[in-house]
């Protein structure tokens, strides 16, 4: 049981009647039970189970008395094209694409942003005024906002990004939008990647361009809930981490053991929640057209995280 919260006339937090959030549900089984209730959102993912969106999303529908509900829904491999089928629901409202649906989504919508169309990867998708299904990626306006202190540091400056996938497209566009010099990519399959955005590395030899990076940043899954004792940076390689901005796309949990390392390092940790929280209001205006709590939603997450550290939560 996890505790929503409801506002009040003078938009101050009240306790709502405690209810369950949804849990995770595999797609088909969506389809075939929940989606002709109601009108819904959804946050789709392999995994998805460790996501916040169900909780800051129906608090935040329930803010401007919308009765749609949002759900965490699992893609199993191989079921992708049912993804089609969910975004033309009658009832479906809007979706947020995570890990590792982003570049795949990009086939089942009619339309494409231009901020998805370069990144080749969307995390939303919403329905347009016109009534076509749209694709759009807020996760560069997101992971933008804990850097606005450093942009005259970082630009003309080098970065080291872990991963490969839809997010690691995002923040390839938004450094370059920071005007970042050079961007290296540390890939499992560094051959595979062929780009002039970006020079690509592997896990093997990322160490060799260490030395000329001052940002270094997570864009796996590696150390996300429940395997949170994993970073994408082995023990003996961690004092590279030393003078560098380390951020982490991942808000679960809030310091990973990434950030430990850089923390212990002498690096500059930053953690993915404010992220999360930027790309999740950019997406929810999309949604509804009106604003997100931010906030109040930045309050209930940091409440949700004490909670759990105390052990009052299940």
């Amino acid at each position: 049981m996890l505790p929503l919260f409801c506002f009040s006339q003078s938009l101050e937090f009240c306790i709502f009647d405690t209810m369950n959030t949804p849990e995770q549900i595999n797609l088909d089984e969506f389809l075939s039970e929940k989606a002709d209730n109601h009108t819904f959102l959804a946050v789709l993912g392999r995994p998805i189970s460790h996501s916040l969106s169900p909780l800051i999303h129906n608090f935040a529908l329930r803010s401007i008395n919308n009765d749609s509900i949002y759900y965490p829904i699992l893609v199993p491999e191989g079921h992708e094209d049912k993804m089609g089928e969910l975004f033309r629901h009658p009832n479906f409202r809007g979706a947020n694409i995570t890990i590792p649906l982003k570049q795949t989504v990009l086939k089942y919508v009619d339309q494409t942003s231009e901020t998805a169309l370069v990144t080749g990867a969307a995390n939303t998708v919403y329905l347009t005024d016109e009534g076509n299904l749209r694709a759009d990626n807020t996760d560069i306006d997101g992971f933008l906002g804990p850097l606005h202190p450093y942009k005259s540091y970082l630009y003309g400056k080098s970065a080291l990004v872990f991963g490969s996938g839809g997010a690691a497209k995002a923040v390839i566009y938004a450094l370059k939008f920071l005007g970042m010099q050079s961007i290296y990519i540390v890939s499992r399959n560094p051959d595979s990647l062929d780009s002039i955005d970006f020079k690509s590395v592997s896990y093997s030899t990322w160490s060799d361009v260490a030395q000329e990076c001052v940002l270094m940043v997570n864009t796996t899954p590696v150390g996300m809930y429940p395997l949170v004792g994993r970073s994408p940076v082995d023990e003996d390689k961690a004092p590279l981490l030393d003078g560098k901005i380390c951020y982490d796309l991942i808000y679960r949990p809030l310091e990973t053991h990434f950030l430990k390392q850089a923390a212990e390092h002498g690096g500059t940790p930053i953690n993915g929640l404010e992220m999360f929280l930027g790309q999740a209001a950019h997406s929810f205006r999309l949604f509804t057209h009106q604003e997100f709590p931010l906030l109040n939603v930045r309050t209930l997450v940091k409440e949700y995280f004490e909670s759990r550290i105390q052990g009052t939560t299940k």
